[in-house]
């Protein structure tokens, strides 16, 4: 049976792609916070809308980048915390480690499966309208358990190291099982 999906859900029908995190900092402050609201434009361009009440977003406008890091399914709780806003909860990063592979200062949450930073593309109108920001990726890192030769390898994974898709109501999934077909590009 086919059924009808009210258009203010209808979003959810693509919800399917892992949760990110997205932290920026600033030489005096840092956050970082989940998002479901992230998007490929370009091999090399992302997109993430940020709503303009949170913290993180002005600390991104500030420092002209953002951090997305894919977290595993053993983070759901963090997923979960980190949602909280930073403006009750102060002291919501004091358990947290960092860490900067590159040495420009960058806040990159340990333990995740992947990290890219991207450099803001400034589209005020779209910034301020849609809450749309555009990324350009300028440096990515991930685990080599899980992502090489350019994709994700997940077949072999424990389920707890999988990325994690939220999709409501406290409702998450773990990537599933893959499977292959023969290469139509060879």
């Amino acid at each position: 049976m086919i059924r009808e999906v009210s258009l203010e859900k209808a979003h959810r029908i693509l919800a399917l792609s892992p949760v990110t995190f997205v932290s920026s900092a600033t030489e005096e402050d840092k956050n970082i916070m989940p998002a479901g609201w992230v998007g490929t434009v370009a091999t090399d361009i992302l997109s993430l809308v940020m709503d303009s009440g949170n913290y993180t977003r002005r600390i991104m406008e500030k420092s002209g980048y953002f951090i997305l890091q894919i977290p595993r399914a053993a983070q759901a709780d963090l997923i979960i915390e980190l949602a909280k806003s930073r403006h009750i909860h102060e002291d919501k990063l004091e358990k947290l480690s960092f860490f900067d592979p590159s040495g420009q200062g960058y806040p990159l949450l340990e333990d995740c499966l992947a990290w890219l930073v991207c450099e803001i593309i400034p589209e005020v109108r779209n910034q301020t309208v849609y809450d749309l920001f555009l990324g350009r990726i300028v440096a990515a890192w991930a685990d080599d358990s899980v992502f090489y030769d350019g994709r994700w390898h997940l077949d072999h994974v424990e389920p707890e190291n999988r990325p994690v898709h939220y999709v409501s109501g406290g409702q998450f999934y773990q990537t599933g099982s893959g499977f292959q077909l023969a290469d139509p590009f060879k």
